[in-house]
């Protein structure tokens, strides 16, 4: 499927987005490809998953809870306390890793208590936004910046938005994606690096806080810039992909959450490797991101025959 697709490649921009993340000193966390990456690839997850989610309106809170646990918490739980045994980690790092799944528990979760609540789609997205926001832990997991494209991410799923552009003319397709496009480069030119790690900070009722104004700021800048690149994206790739792509994103689909839970591992293995070689940063980024990738799928393909790990390691 179309979304499927997509739903593939935010992985791969997940793997490259954290070797730049671990190859790099400190100081230069700005970098490009830091930047772009950092720039909408979580938004980007999260929105795929609200416009795959929209079935959560026809399901009841104990079949929503059911299936959310075994497909995201199991799998989290179970890579957490692989971390345990094959990585030294502290409690903050155990409480905090794998976050995007818990995140999106909540947010499924949270929503279809909402929506059976109310019976009103859009006041329940309203409602539960107001209150993630005036409550102090929603910060945990990035809950309360991740929904805003969760919530989106239903409403074009709801209004069949990317069904509707698939349709459109060659012609017209080309002018929506070079508008969207040339907004976020827009966006892109004034975006800092550091904004990525502002906007979970912002709380309504902070008011008190220094910098409350910037850190508003940095949370509206941070969902427009991510609702325009994940739109952007979408065109593009609806505009170049071929076949071949098609059915390597497809199987890359089929071990998403495998890729997800495992790359973390490799690159911690990987990044005192390849640290300090005199090759440029964009280079080395780019070829360990493929490595892991590649080495990911074969190792969470392996492991998905076994049941055991299918069921409690991959949610499938």
């Amino acid at each position: 499927k179309e979304m499927s697709k997509e739903h593939d490649i935010r992985y791969t921009k997940v793997v490259i987005g954290h070797c730049d993340l671990f190859l790099l000193p400190s100081f230069m966390k700005d970098g490009f490809i830091y930047k772009f990456i950092y720039s909408f690839h979580m938004p980007l997850f999260m929105l795929l998953s609200g416009y795959l989610s929209i079935s959560i309106c026809k399901k009841t809170i104990i079949e929503i809870i059911d299936q959310k646990f075994k497909r995201l918490i199991v799998p989290s739980i179970a890579g957490t306390l692989l971390s345990c045994f094959i990585l030294s980690v502290n409690f903050a790092f155990i409480l905090n890793e794998y976050w995007y799944l818990k995140c999106l528990f909540v947010c499924s979760v949270s929503y279809g208590i909402c929506y059976h609540l109310t019976r009103k789609f859009y006041f329940s997205h309203i409602i539960l936004f107001l209150l993630l926001l005036l409550v102090p832990f929603c910060s945990l997991w990035n809950i309360v910046y991740m929904y805003p494209f969760f919530a989106i991410g239903m409403i074009m799923r709801k209004h069949e938005f990317m069904e509707k552009f698939d349709k459109q003319l060659w012609k017209n397709k080309m002018v929506i994606t070079v508008i969207f496009v040339s907004a976020y480069l827009i966006l892109f030119s004034e975006w800092s690096g550091g904004m990525s790690h502002d906007y979970s900070r912002f709380k309504l009722l902070y008011v008190y806080r220094d910098n409350y104004l910037y850190d508003a700021y940095c949370f509206i800048y941070r969902v427009i810039i991510g609702i325009i690149a994940s739109c952007a994206l979408y065109c593009l790739i609806k505009s170049i992909y071929n076949n071949l792509i098609m059915i390597i994103l497809q199987f890359l689909g089929r071990n998403s959450i495998g890729v997800y839970l495992i790359h973390a591992y490799l690159i911690t293995l990987l990044s005192d490797l390849v640290i300090g070689f005199p090759i440029p940063r964009a280079t080395i980024i780019i070829l360990v991101a493929t490595i892991i990738v590649v080495a990911s799928v074969i190792v969470t393909y392996i492991l998905s025959k076994k049941q055991t790990f299918s069921k409690y390691l991959f949610g499938q």
